[in-house]
Parts: structure tokens; sequence; C-alpha cells
């Protein structure tokens, strides 16, 4: 008997193989709608959702989640070109703000190694040593008359805010009467972070009334870091205006940084081989860390006075936060006409010496000269020789009316110069000498 054919071998459990191929609906939703959706965007949980409904054919919920499939697709092409650009922008931006902190670094870098240097402190020392001298201005050195040191001579002075401008405000008025007749350039310049109109003083008086000397004395102490507790820290700068006065009134004057930087601190004794940070001015001055004394302006040719009246009008414009001084005879203050008129905050005047100033200044000059004279030393004897030739002096100045009228500093050195030069060593030299009567005491 013939063997009859074997059934097929597949497992009861498997479907046929036709009924495993994908039906063409299937296959439709497949090319035509999943695949596209798929190359479109990441869907999330609602793209995966409505796929699935797609595939088992459950066309209701398909229907259903279709809008929010949509949307979820606006949303990722939108987001996609969004973060796109974003990146594109904020990787340009990064650009800058890195390019920005490099510049920042290496500012700081640079500040840093100036700071090292010890740059300010080196100055602060070159400033102070050129006014550690006692000089005035327009004396001749005298003959076997020592110049004294700064320190050892001076005697503070009074100034005196009155007579007041009329256009001065009551409160203004109020604050500037405070210091009327019993105030010291300290007493004014403690008052200088909280009242502007300290920030920008004029000092008149005539000549010999010692206002350079005032300014080497500020610049001394605070260049030797002796100025008073109460007082602000600021780095003085003195300028000579009679020195700058050609370079200031010219068509294209230096601005004061420019002239601080490559003018002032090159001419100081000892500073040729320093280093000056190129933006150290500038930031002194823009901080308000600054005290520029600028020492007579009656001292610039009467032609001069106009342009360099406007140069220092705006450097007080642009530097409005630093201490600035000026020091002149009130003519040469006053006359100009009223646009090249300089013109500041706040005036005082220099009061003349009292008895006791005027003692006290004598009395240091000749303990000065003596102690040069014993080469340094301060003994009794030598502090006696001094006593004995200062009461001569004094004696004469309190029997001459015209001698009173002091400081007066330089006419007063001029006093003692006489004085000393004829009591050189020995005070029986002094004693009983006269001042002649023609010593002229004006300047």
């Amino acid at each position: 008997m013939a063997d009859s054919p074997k059934p097929s071998e597949t497992s009861p459990s498997e479907p046929p193989a036709e009924s495993r191929k994908p039906s063409p609906e299937r296959r439709f939703v497949q090319r035509q709608i999943v695949q596209p959706l798929i190359q479109l965007m990441p869907l999330g949980g609602s793209g995966g959702l409505f796929i699935s409904f797609l595939l088992k054919q459950e066309w209701t919920q398909s229907l259903l989640m279709f809008p929010v499939t949509i949307v979820t697709a606006v949303w990722a092409a939108y987001s996609k070109n969004f973060v796109e650009r974003l990146s594109e922008i904020y990787a340009e931006k990064g650009k800058q703000d890195a390019d920005a902190l490099t510049k920042a670094m290496a500012s700081l870098d640079e500040a840093l190694k100036w700071q090292v240097s010890g740059f300010e402190t080196k100055y602060l020392k070159l400033q102070a040593s050129d006014c550690e001298s006692f000089r005035s201005e327009g004396m001749a050195q005298q003959d076997r008359i020592f110049t004294p040191l700064l320190k050892d001579v001076f005697i503070p002075l009074w100034l005196d805010s009155s007579p007041l401008s009329p256009g001065l405000r009551r409160q203004r008025r109020q604050e500037v009467e405070q210091f009327q007749g019993t105030t010291t350039i300290w007493d004014i310049l403690r008052q200088t972070r909280q009242a502007p109109m300290f920030r920008q003083l004029v000092i008149q008086a005539w000549g010999g009334y010692g206002k350079t000397t005032l300014l080497k004395h500020i610049a001394y102490r605070y260049g030797t870091k002796q100025h008073p507790r109460s007082a602000p820290r600021l780095i003085p700068v003195l300028l000579i205006l009679r020195k700058y006065r050609d370079l200031l009134s010219q068509d294209n004057p230096p601005s004061l940084p420019e002239l601080i930087t490559r003018y002032h601190i090159p001419g100081l004794p000892g500073a040729k081989e320093l280093q000056v940070p190129p933006t150290w001015a500038k930031d002194m001055l823009k901080q308000g860390n600054a005290l520029v004394m600028l020492d007579g302006f009656d001292e610039v040719a009467r032609a001069q006075r106009p342009a360099v009246a406007r140069w220092i009008t705006e450097q007080l414009r642009q530097y409005g936060k630093s201490v600035f001084i000026v020091t002149s005879r009130p003519k040469a203050y006053k006359e100009r006409e009223a646009g090249d008129r300089l013109e500041l905050a706040t005036a005082f005047w220099v009061k003349d010496f009292d008895a006791k100033q005027r003692q006290d200044f004598v009395e240091k000059w000749y303990l000065s000269q003596e102690r040069y004279t014993h080469g340094g030393r301060n003994t009794p004897d030598v502090q006696k020789f001094a006593q004995t030739a200062a009461a001569d002096l004094l004696t004469q100045i309190e029997t001459r009316q015209e001698l009173r009228i002091w400081p007066k500093s330089a006419a007063a050195e001029y006093d003692c110069h006489l004085s000393s030069a004829v009591s050189r060593g020995r005070v029986a030299q002094t004693s009983g000498r006269t001042i002649p009567g023609n010593v002229s005491v004006a300047a």
C-alpha cells in the first residue's frame, strides 16, 4: 500500500505563513503615515500611543489622539528650530563673554602685577620727598642759612571762609559758616566725603602767606602716611602751575591723567626708572581717591589764564569725585571775564599769623638753624642759643607794626635769614641787633 502524503509539519499553534503577512491596510498605514511621523520628530508619549492605536487599527482611539499628536509634532518642529537658533545666538554670546572674561582676567593680572610692584607706595615716597624741604617760593638762598625740613618749621595756617559769596544757598552757607575763623585744612578735608562742595577749594592770599608751603605740607603728610586719621585717605598730586602753564595753554593740552603720568611723576626726583601703570592716574581720579593741588594760578601769565582756567574747569567736571585745591592771589582769581573765570565751589582765605603762631615759627626756625650749625645736636646749649636769638627777633617784631602782618611766611623767613646771618655760631652777635628799617614785608 502506497504511503499517503504526510501532513504539513507546522505547529498547530502557529498561524499559516500567509496569515503572518501584514494586510494591505496595515502596510498602507506603516508606509504613508507612521514612517513620515517617525521621521518628523520625536513625538514622545502621545506619538507612541497614536502609532500604537494605528497599528492595532483602533480607529476611534487614533482619532482621539490625532490632535494631540499634531500639536506635539508642531511643538517638536518649533522647538527644534528654536533651540537651534538659540544655540547659534548663545554660541556667539558665549564667544563674546569668553573674550570679555579673558580681557577682564588680563586686566586683573595687570592690576595685580602693578599691585605687587608697589608702585603706589613708591610714588607716595617720591611725592613726599619732593616736599620735604622748606623753601619759600621766590626767595633766594642766603649765605650761611640752612634750608630746614618742612616738618621742623611748619606752622598750621588758619583758614577763613568769609567773606561769603552772596549767591550761596542757605544750606551751603551754613555748611561753610561752621569753618569761619578757626579752620585748618584738615578740618575741611574731613568733610569732603559728605559735602561735595568741599571737594573743590580755592585758597586765596597775597604773596608770602604760605599757600605753597601749605600744599607741600599736605602732600608730605599724605605721602608719608602721617595725615590725621579723621581725614580721608587720598593720594596727593602737587602740580605747580608755573611749570605747566605753556603746556596747558596750547591748543590740545594733555588731560589731567596724561599730565600726571607723562610729566608730573617722571619729573619727581628719583622717578626716572619708575614705571607708571597705564591707567593708574585715570582710575585714581575717577574713583575719587586723588587730592589734586594746583598751586599758583596767579603765576600763570595773564594771557594764558583763560586757557588754563578752562582746562582746570574741564578737569573738575571730569573728575568730580576727587578733591581739588587751587591756590591763587585774589586779584588773579577774580579778574577774568565770566566765560574765562576760574570758579571753584568753596573759597577760603589765609588768615594772618597771631602772636602765638609768630612765636612758634621763629622759635622753630632758630632751633633748626642752630641744630644744623652744631652738627645736628639738639642739646640744652643749642636750644639755649636758639631761644635767645628767637626772643631777640620777636622783641623787634612786636615793636615794629609792619612786621606783625604775618604769616607772610616768605617775609618771615627773610627776617629770620637776616637775623640768623649775623648770629651764625654766636648768640652774642645777635643780641642787641635790629632789623633794618627798609626791610620789605610785601610779597
